[in-house]
């Protein structure tokens, strides 16, 4: 029988119950007798509380999800390639170990055994038969220790750096060179096969598979973040923008409160259920604007490898770029600035320069052009 002994605290409606617990014996199975201890005459504490007494971490609640939303089993699985990379006393044993103990508690928390070996397998662990066979053999056995046998996977592994240590310096400065570049297009892939490239021009006599890699890309990225590499979003970097200076600041300010004073003899655009402007009464004026904007193919890659401290300038994606450059009217009849003919062939008689191109490919009888980086005569992206 419980006894139970019950104190009342002035003033706080807590009721503390202090009970003392003879756990019946019970008799158990072999696997159960090797995981578990039965724990006799445990005295427990309980204290209970009401609603008013109770505290919430409403930051931590909230918080809960995020793992879901941020983390992958390439992540787990990058985790486990920094563990073993981080020892150098790792052993294949020692993988052993940890698969079939990540096997284990899938199986205990009733995960299937299809969902089971997917999971392994995202993680590059041991496959799931090799798994199974280690756990039936140490229920058969009752002998945890039975992972150790024949002191198999004992073999030292020996760092690849530390074996090759001229190719080292070579593959840091061409992750620096790479990942200072604006096209973001280096990966963990892409260090491996350049290891892979330089490994056998200088070890030719070394014996590799030719569709093997000298590393593997797991262990790539482990170096990219021993190194202090990130695998960052590709925002906005810092950089020094033009129209942030204090001089262009001043000028937008003094043109802003022109526009406000002069509203009422500029075209305006109403915001409708059909597009449409506000006419001027009197004094009409047209604002002509000048947009500059650069289109590129190919998708936008939102993550890139980078070193914080060496931030290249920001590329918003891959692939060719077009820049075009907009003379636009806020005017009702037209949005873009352009002459008529005969506008045009008057121009020509005071200004034969408008004729001729220089590279840039004009829009016809207008200052509205486009240009195309690496052609054009125009700089490169680069």
């Amino acid at each position: 029988m419980a006894r139970i002994k019950r104190r009342t605290i002035a003033n706080r409606n807590i009721t503390k119950l202090r009970v003392n617990i003879m756990a019946p014996e019970v008799k158990i199975n072999r696997a159960d007798e090797m995981m578990s201890i039965p724990d006799h005459g445990n005295q427990t504490e309980v204290v209970k509380k009401d609603a008013s007494t109770q505290t919430y971490d409403y930051d931590f609640s909230s918080r809960i999800n995020i793992i879901l939303k941020y983390i992958s089993f390439g992540s787990v699985a990058n985790l486990f390639s920094i563990l073993t990379d981080s020892l150098n006393d790792w052993k294949s044993i020692h993988l052993r170990i940890l698969s079939v103990s990540v096997y284990l508690i899938l199986r205990l928390l009733n995960i299937s055994f299809e969902s089971s070996r997917d999971i392994l397998t995202s993680l590059r662990m041991l496959n799931i038969q090799t798994c199974h066979a280690w756990a039936t053999t140490i229920i058969d056995e009752g002998n945890l220790c039975v992972i150790l046998r024949d002191e198999r996977g004992s073999y030292k592994r020996i760092p690849f750096y530390e074996n090759f240590p001229e190719i080292l310096n070579e593959a840091k400065s061409y992750v620096l060179t790479e990942m200072c570049r604006k096209e973001c297009t280096f990966d963990a892939m892409s260090l491996a096969i350049f290891l892979d490239k330089r490994f056998r021009e200088l070890y030719p006599e070394i014996e590799i598979e030719p569709e093997s890699l000298v590393r593997s890309v797991e262990s790539c990225r482990v170096d990219l973040l021993k190194w202090g590499a990130k695998y960052d979003s590709n925002k906005n970097w810092p950089y020094f923008e033009g129209h942030e200076r204090e001089d262009v600041l001043l000028a937008r300010q003094k043109f802003f409160e022109h526009l406000i004073n002069l509203k009422d003899f500029y075209y305006v655009p109403k915001k409708d259920i059909v597009y449409s402007w506000i006419s001027p009464m009197r004094k009409k004026r047209i604002l002509i604007s000048h947009d500059e904007s650069t289109f590129r193919s190919g998708e936008t890659s939102n993550f890139r490898w980078i070193f914080p401290d060496k931030a290249p300038f920001f590329n918003k994606g891959r692939g060719r770029s077009i820049m075009i450059s907009m003379f636009m009217v806020s005017h009702n009849e037209t949005s873009i600035f352009e002459l008529s003919d005969e506008e045009y062939q008057d121009a020509l008689k005071s200004h034969r320069e408008i004729s001729k191109n220089d590279g840039v490919n004009y829009f016809p009888r207008s200052a509205n052009a486009w240009i195309e980086p690496r052609k054009d005569a125009y700089f490169d992206n680069d």
